[in-house]
């Protein structure tokens, strides 16, 4: 895949060879591994649905991207997205997810989509006052409180989970 994206068919891929990747799109592919991915640095797009990623802990110094697409990956674990802070668009729908305290820190998404995960807890999302839209259709989630302060969300997505109340959406007038 690097090879097309850098139109080098034989040879050693130097760091210098691929440091200038702004844009990769490698949706199903059959990729468990990305280890190398580490150096494309100037990467600010990059979409590796529909593929069983074992980690992502390469995606660390990925520090540029501001859209990320992991649908569909398998992955549970989002440590490694935890200094990603300029991502504007996350795409995490279809995984094993549980846990979204790394999310914290990327305070500048405006989307956000979490379809069909495992997810009970969406305290962590307090703080994302950036989001526009945000998909949480098909989780666990009871309790929405933490969504009350999201003031710019204009779609927001909940079907499919097991929500009590409504009653803190009410002050999202958009």
């Amino acid at each position: 895949v690097i090879r097309d994206t850098i139109q080098k068919p034989t040879g050693d891929i130097l760091k210098s060879d691929v440091s200038a990747i702004k844009t990769l799109q490698v949706g199903g592919k059959g990729i468990t591994n990305i280890s190398g991915i580490e150096n494309l640095t100037s990467l600010t797009y990059l979409e590796l649905n529909n593929n069983q990623i074992i980690s992502l802990e390469p995606l660390k110094g990925l520090t540029n991207l501001t859209y990320l697409e992991l649908t569909n990956t398998n992955i549970s674990a989002l440590e490694s997205l935890r200094g990603l802070t300029k991502l504007t668009s996350l795409f995490l729908a279809n995984n094993q997810i549980n846990n979204l305290d790394p999310l914290k820190a990327l305070v500048n998404l405006n989307s956000l989509s979490l379809v069909n995960n495992k997810i009970i807890n969406i305290d962590p999302l307090i703080g994302l006052t950036n989001l526009n839209t945000l998909w949480l259709s098909n989780n666990q989630i009871s309790d929405i409180t933490s969504l009350n302060g999201l003031t710019k969300l204009n779609k927001l997505f909940l079907d499919n989970n097991q929500i009590v109340s409504i009653e803190p959406l009410k002050g999202l007038t958009n």
